[in-house]
């Protein structure tokens, strides 16, 4: 009898749901397969970022060294001279273009002679475009600097952080800590104090990173490419992964106007971490 199943089995051959199943099947390993690709993906391109931001803050550090522990510029203004020269916000023309190189010229970027490798200053998950005409460019950076770490264009005097305040008048070390070197760095920590961070794509401009302290309020808008997460690097030499917990750290459709989010403990959290109220202790 069962042999006669099997048999009858057999003579009816392959049907069209038998077809279809094996075609769900097919399908169904074919997406997992993507998923895991794409996973594999992603997981390399958080790495590389993390090694590049890594090797930008080791040159941070070395500049400091060979700069009696100043350093380098930090100007919100994109110019010459600052540790990046340039501005991501600002279409290619016959000097933007050469950019990629001026940012390991010393004659533009004072980082330039120790970073070395231009392509350690770009996340290969930033797929930001800028459009001229009928050309496409991918950004050259997507890392920015904290505006409250650095030093003016003569090398010494630290930064103002004019942001700091919000509204663009705060002078150095007056309400908040600015620091133009590797002793000033008390409060934060040099473990706490970040100097580099992953920026967003529509929010990248000039090489500063502001940070607004009275007001729970963004500004400068962090990368959240990494799975709601951007890369960050410390005074004390290190890197890590930071995950984001509010969803408004998000951009969403390339916004990134000044908007008041209370309670977002991630602007709290960048705010810590950025620098400290002056104290008459």
């Amino acid at each position: 009898m069962i042999r006669r199943r099997i048999e009858r089995w057999h003579d009816r051959g392959f049907t069209r749901t038998d077809l279809l199943a094996a075609l769900t099947v097919t399908l169904l390993l074919a997406l997992l397969q993507l998923s895991a690709a794409n996973h594999d993906a992603t997981q390399r391109d958080t790495a590389v970022c993390l090694s590049n931001l890594r090797r930008l803050n080791q040159a941070w550090l070395l500049y400091a060294s060979d700069s009696r522990d100043f350093f380098p510029p930090n100007l919100d203004d994109g110019g010459r001279s600052n540790w990046v020269y340039g501005t991501e916000a600002t279409v290619p023309d016959k000097t933007t273009i050469l950019s990629l190189q001026a940012l390991v010229d010393g004659r533009y970027s004072k980082l330039g002679p120790y970073s070395r490798d231009p392509t350690i200053y770009r996340c290969p998950a930033d797929q930001t475009v800028i459009r001229a005409g009928s050309r496409t460019y991918f950004h050259n950076r997507s890392f920015s600097a904290n505006h409250a770490v650095g030093t003016k264009r003569d090398g010494v005097s630290p930064v103002d952080g004019a942001w700091l305040d919000g509204n663009y008048t705060h002078i150095a070390n007056k309400v908040w800590y600015t620091f133009s070197k590797l002793s000033d760095v008390v409060r934060p920590t040099p473990a706490q104090l970040w100097i580099l961070i992953d920026e967003d794509g529509a929010s990248i401009n000039d090489g500063s990173f502001a940070v607004i302290m009275p007001q729970t309020q963004m500004i400068d808008w962090p990368a959240t490419r990494h799975d709601m997460s951007a890369t960050i690097s410390y005074a004390d030499g290190s890197a890590e992964i930071h995950r984001w917990r509010d969803q408004r750290t998000i951009v969403r459709n390339g916004n990134v106007n000044r908007i008041v989010q209370a309670g977002n403990e991630d602007i709290i959290w960048l705010q810590n971490s950025t620098t400290r109220r002056v104290t008459s202790n």
